[in-house]
């Protein structure tokens, strides 16, 4: 079992040493303290932060694909939707999607090229959805 090593509280430089790199050096450890104290991890072992940390990032990791990969789809599909309501056919759709198509296929085109390089079948089926399958 590891020894308990308190969180040090970071000192502001000096006046002497003040630079750019140590304000900002000094704002990281600030922030880290603040993250260790209100997560409560000062009082966890070495390997208990590891693995909280690894948790933690983990779900900003996905949040962050979510984000940036089923967003811009989602809101496609609820603009589908909606301009279908609205307008009851499909004609003013096609002409907002052709607006809107570059958009998505730079948001996404990039993750399904790297999908295609490991190794994963990308197939777009009749909802234009993707369909991954692997190899």
């Amino acid at each position: 079992m590891a020894t308990y090593q308190p969180c040090s509280f970071p000192r502001p430089p000096s006046k002497e040493e003040s630079s750019i790199f140590t304000k900002v050096k000094y704002q990281l450890h600030l922030a880290y303290y603040r993250y260790e104290v209100n997560t409560g991890q000062y009082v966890m072992s070495p390997g208990e932060k590891l693995t909280y940390n690894l948790v933690v990032f983990s779900l900003l990791g996905l949040f962050f694909f979510a984000v940036s990969y089923c967003l811009p789809r989602s809101a496609i599909a609820a603009i589908h939707r909606l301009v279908y309501d609205l307008t009851g056919h499909r004609q003013a759709l096609i002409n907002i999607l052709r607006a809107m198509d570059g958009v998505v296929q730079q948001s996404s085109g990039g993750v399904i090229a790297r999908l295609k390089g490991a190794g994963v079948v990308v197939a777009l089926n009749s909802n234009d959805t993707d369909v991954f399958a692997m190899r």
